[in-house]
């Protein structure tokens, strides 16, 4: 597949999962594509693997708390491949939910917040600042971002997560907006519960497994190939008429009532 040929990416959070497939994804649809992340090892072995199937591809080190490494990333990116037409805001502070570390507000440390932000909104807006520029000197780009449904649907205890998930949304819009007339498309990307390597113990679980796929409308597991797909989709020709909003990755998730069945309610005997 060549619908990326001569396309330059950037995917942030590339060194595993989502990020890992999306990475592979635009590369085999022939992009040249610049993995950013905190994993020198995993991100360095990914982009060998990529170039041992005949891709373009390359890894830089990068903390997406510091602007100057966000810069350089873009930068490098451009001096690499000559360019840059796709960025990929795939990245999020999610170990700290593995780690027990998201609470509710009142007990919420301000750090653990402000990371949350800093990655998960912060990064997308400096790539964004760094990347545009760039963009515009090819004649366009898109920026696709990862949502979630912790953007629209709260869960207990994790105060932060969703809060950054939504401001990436809202960040999303308004660089469509802001950069449309310039050829410049921005797109979320809003994902269900997909499973990853960190959280395959929630979707194994003999209890709660059953009832997250309860809450979707196809009783399977999201995969970080169906985002991957999606976010290829998006970044190719064929997407070219979609900027701005979210496009759902969520098997219906969001949609999906989860009250009991009220039909069989109102179909039984009346009560006084």
């Amino acid at each position: 597949m060549t619908a990326l040929q001569g396309k330059v990416a950037l995917v942030t959070g590339a060194a595993k999962n989502i990020g890992r497939a999306i990475f592979k994804s635009l590369a085999r649809a022939g992009a040249s594509v610049m993995g950013v992340a905190r994993s020198a090892e995993l991100g360095a072995a990914l982009a060998q693997e990529v170039r041992g199937e005949g891709g373009r591809a390359d890894f830089c080190c990068c903390d997406l708390t510091e602007p100057e490494q966000i810069r350089l990333a873009v930068q490098r990116t451009v001096a690499t491949f000559g360019g840059l037409d796709i960025i990929v805001n795939n990245a999020a502070a999610t170990h700290i939910i593995r780690s027990g570390d998201e609470h509710s507000v009142v007990d919420e440390p301000l750090a653990t917040f402000d990371r949350f932000m800093q990655v998960g909104v912060y990064g997308p807006f400096l790539l964004a600042k760094f990347g545009v520029p760039e963009m515009i000197k090819r004649g366009g780009g898109v920026i696709i971002s990862i949502s979630s449904i912790a953007a629209v649907k709260a869960s207990l205890g994790m105060c932060a997560y969703g809060p950054s998930k939504a401001a990436l949304e809202s960040l999303t819009n308004q660089i469509a907006v802001d950069y449309g007339p310039l050829g410049i498309r921005a797109v979320a990307v809003r994902v269900g519960m997909i499973r990853t390597d960190e959280n395959c113990r929630l979707h194994d679980h003999p209890t709660v497994g059953p009832l997250m796929r309860a809450t979707q409308m196809l009783q399977r597991s999201g995969l970080p190939e169906d985002v991957a797909e999606a976010v290829t989709f998006l970044a190719s020709e064929r997407g070219s008429f979609i900027t701005a909003g979210a496009l759902a990755v969520d098997a219906g998730h969001a949609i999906k009532q989860t009250m009991p069945d009220v039909m069989a309610v109102f179909a039984g005997p009346r009560t006084q």
